[in-house]
Parts: C-alpha cells; structure tokens; sequence
C-alpha cells in the first residue's frame, strides 16, 4: 500500500496543475475546437 501523501500538499500539486493547464488552453484557445477543448477536459 502507498504511503499516505499530506492532504495540503496534494491540494497544492492540483491546485498548480490546474493553473498550468489554464495557461496552456487560454494561450492557444483560438486554435482548439470545440471536440479538442472537451476532450482535454
């Protein structure tokens, strides 16, 4: 079994994750389609 992982560090790693994904769609929003815009999310 997995270690247990601290709860606020997990919320962290999503939380920059998130923010990182944000970038990459909002930098290149004019060029995804629809169907591409829902498949990455």
């Amino acid at each position: 079994m997995a270690a247990k992982q601290d709860p606020a560090k997990l919320v962290r790693q999503a939380r920059d994750l998130i923010e990182e994904f944000n970038r990459v769609v909002l930098d290149d929003a004019k060029d995804l389609s629809a169907p591409a815009l829902s498949e990455a999310t």
